[in-house]
Formats: structure tokens, sequence, C-alpha cells
């Protein structure tokens, strides 16, 4: 696929990787230490393979989500592998996603909001609270989530209400179910 320049569905590839009988996780490694031979959709699949099996790849995948040249799908792969599959070292990193603030960095945004859901900490909800106030409504939904799962106080909607952000205010109640008038 790769040599003939054929483009193939990532999901395809990696639930056909399932398939393997042979060591997966094996595969996943002699695969991703390739990875600067690949095209974008082979690298995701790779990642979703990883992301699917019960093995940690984490140190494997770490350094790349600091990797800039990494194309914008692989990125989005790796931050989810991470939400599905924990690790501490991986949370500055997504703490720095849910930050980014424009462009293309703006969609890891809104998936690295979603995968703090998974590192509770005060700097996760330090940086979910910011990120209620974000101009995107997804990024802004996904940390009213993730602040939802992880536990948000009355003193903490308090506070909210006191910014005068009233969207932040209105989408952390909606996602919490307790849509009130402010």
């Amino acid at each position: 696929l790769n040599d003939q320049g054929w483009y193939h569905n990532p999901r395809l590839l990696s639930d056909g990787m399932m398939r393997f009988s042979g060591d997966r996780a094996q595969l996943v490694e002699r695969l991703w230490r390739h990875r600067r031979q690949w095209e974008e959709f082979l690298l995701v699949a790779v990642v979703q393979l990883a992301t699917q099996l019960t093995e940690d790849f984490s140190a494997l995948f770490l350094d790349a989500l600091d990797e800039k040249t990494l194309p914008l799908e692989v990125r989005f792969a790796l931050v989810r592998y991470f939400q599905r599959h924990p690790c501490l070292a991986a949370k500055p990193y997504l703490l720095d996603y849910v930050t980014a603030s424009a462009g293309q960095e703006n969609g890891l945004a809104i998936a690295a909001a979603s995968a703090l859901e998974k590192y509770p900490g005060e700097d996760t909800r330090q940086a979910l609270k910011e990120a209620l106030h974000s101009r995107d409504w997804y990024v802004r939904h996904n940390a009213a989530v993730s602040l939802t799962k992880l536990g948000f106080s009355q003193q903490e909607l308090g506070e909210l209400r006191s910014s005068g952000d009233r969207y932040a205010v209105e989408m952390l109640e909606y996602v919490a179910g307790s849509v009130t008038a402010i």
C-alpha cells in the first residue's frame, strides 16, 4: 500500500491487523520503528492497533507526542491511545495540548480535553477550568465532560459564575445535567 501510494482506511487496517496470528505487540513495535517510511494512514492504523491491545506501548509512543512534524491525525491517534492507556509521563503533553489556542493545535486541544479525564490532579483541573473559557465549543464541551467526571464542587461552580463567562457556566451545567437559568 505504502509503496504504491494507495490509501486504505486506518480503522479497517487496524481491525485487519487484530486478526494477525503472530505477536501483535511485536508487530506494533516493528512497524512503529519504521514510522518515518510510512504514510500517515498507516501510522494511524499502527497506533489504533496498539490502542486495542492490552500491552503498554507508552515508552514507544511518548516521545512522538512532542514531534511537531508528525501528521495531525497521527497525533490525534496518540492522544486517544494515552486516553485509553493513561501514562503519567503523557500528562504534560496533554496539558500543553489543551492550552493550545489556535490553528490545527485547537483540534488537539479538543482531544486532550477529553483525554485528561483519566489524569486527575490540580494541574489537570486548572487546565480544564481554563479550557472552559475557550472560544471553541468542542474544547469547552470536552473540558466540561472531563471536569464533571473528575468531580466539580459548588465552590468551583461559584468561581466560574463570578468569572462572567456565561458560556463556560452554561456548558458545565449542560454537561452536568443541571441546566438552570443564570
